[in-house]
Parts: C-alpha cells; sequence; structure tokens
C-alpha cells in the first residue's frame, strides 16, 4: 500500500454488492484451502500476494473460514478481518478493465513517463541513502519504499482528480500530491508483490512510497490525459532497464 490521501479514487465496496458478482462468482469456484502459514501479530500471512483475480478471491475465502474458528478471541478475529479488508482493497482497485481500449499507451522506464508523443521526467519510489532511485526486483517488492512493480497497469482519464480545486489544497495535497492523481490500475498478469494503492501524481519533491511522481510536471500530464475519451483505459507499460 503507498500514499493513502483523503477520498480514494477507487471505491472499496468488498464483495457483498451486486457490483461484484463476477469476483463473487469467482469465489463460489474455489476450493478452500487449509491455512498453514502462521498467524502474525498484525494478522494472518495473505498468500496471494503476487494476486491475480482467482488468487486474490481464492485468499479472500480462506481467511473467511480461517476467521470463523476464531470467533471467541476478538483479537484473532479481527486479524483475520483486517487481511480479509485488505483483499477486498486489492480486488477493487482492478477495477473495470472491460473497457474499450484508448488510441494511445503510456509507458514509464523510472526516468520519464511518456503519454503518446509526450513525455515527462518521473520517478518512483523513496530515493536510497545516496539520494538514487532503485528500480532492482528486490526493491520493488518492498511496500511503503520500493517503486512500482514492473508490468502492465492501466488508468482511465475519467479518474483524474484536480486535487487543486479543493479548499484545502496548500495544506494538505500541495507538498505530498501536487494538482493532480490518478489511480494506476493494475491487470492480473502483473504482480504487485501484496502491494496497491498505486497513483500518478506530483508534489513538491520527487520520491513516492511506490507510485509514478511527476512532481511539478503532474498539471501538464494530466492536460494531456484530458484529450483522450473518458472511461477508455489507457495502458501504461512499466518496464525499467
Amino acid at each position: 500500500m503507498v500514499e493513502r490521501g483523503p477520498a480514494r479514487q477507487v471505491a472499496v465496496r468488498g464483495l457483498r454488492g451486486a457490483g461484484n458478482a463476477a469476483v463473487a462468482g469467482l469465489l463460489g469456484q474455489v476450493r478452500v484451502q487449509r491455512q498453514t502459514a502462521p498467524v502474525a501479530a498484525g494478522g494472518p500471512a495473505i498468500r496471494a500476494g503476487n494476486g491475480t483475480t482467482a488468487e486474490l478471491v481464492a485468499e479472500r475465502a480462506r481467511l473467511l473460514r480461517e476467521r470463523g474458528t476464531h470467533a471467541r478471541d476478538m483479537a484473532q478475529f479481527a486479524a483475520y478481518q483486517r487481511g480479509i479488508d485488505r483483499l477486498d482493497l486489492l480486488l477493487a482497485e482492478r477495477g473495470n478493465s472491460g473497457l474499450a481500449d484508448a488510441a494511445v499507451d503510456m509507458v514509464f522506464d523510472g526516468a520519464t513517463l511518456t503519454l503518446g508523443s509526450q513525455s515527462w521526467v518521473a520517478v518512483s519510489g523513496r530515493p536510497d541513502a545516496a539520494g538514487a532511485f532503485d528500480y532492482s526486483p528486490a526493491r520493488q517488492r518492498l511496500e511503503g519504499v520500493g517503486p512500482i512493480p514492473a508490468g502492465v497497469y492501466w488508468v482511465d482519464p475519467s479518474q483524474m482528480v484536480d486535487l487543486s480545486s479543493r479548499w484545502f489544497y496548500a495544506s494538505r495535497f500541495a507538498g505530498p500530491w501536487g494538482t493532480h492523481r490518478i489511480t494506476v490500475h493494475p491487470f492480473d498478469t502483473t504482480h504487485t508483490f501484496g502491494r496497491g494503492g498505486f497513483f500518478i501524481h506530483g508534489g513538491s519533491t520527487p520520491g513516492s512510497a511506490g507510485c509514478i511522481d511527476l512532481t511539478s510536471s503532474v498539471s501538464a500530464f494530466a492536460r494531456a490525459l484530458s484529450t483522450v475519451p473518458l472511461n477508455t483505459k489507457v495502458k501504461l507499460t512499466v518496464r525499467y532497464p
């Protein structure tokens, strides 16, 4: 999980509503496996870290079953519930990848973000002790520190949020987020190592907890993306040298 600004762009609805019928259908097809990983103090170990939708649904089913065995132990029950809530969040972030493809794609390579023929300087993750950005496979696994993992994602231009229009922008958003942000959704084939909450955004200082950070260029990016039809998906390929 990465930056947690208020009013997340992706609604978290869990699996109870009709809007999650497809995921709920997968849940019904899953054979629940007996837990073999220990339950840590912060909650049960989540085994579907790479997270295809089917894997996340299977893991959620397992946690639901195991949670029921701890109904009289409130601490353990709450730990399992946190794991279930985490999986609900990751599932909700998948979004509707059935949207029509946009005519342009994006590429992020650790140094620039390119949209069609336009590009902007961009980084992801926290800089190391020397101030450099590390895009190694090992670093990509580190939640809250590493860059967005390599893989294929998508964004919907209709989900762009103009933060500068909010009355508390200067005190709450200008530094960590910049003027705009948009949710980045992973495709099922992308291994995120249990991480989520990725955005493209700006800010005053280069670096993020896993988002793609455009710093002062985010408003120019937002203007460029506004020319793409709404309710389409713009494919974003993340690949590092």
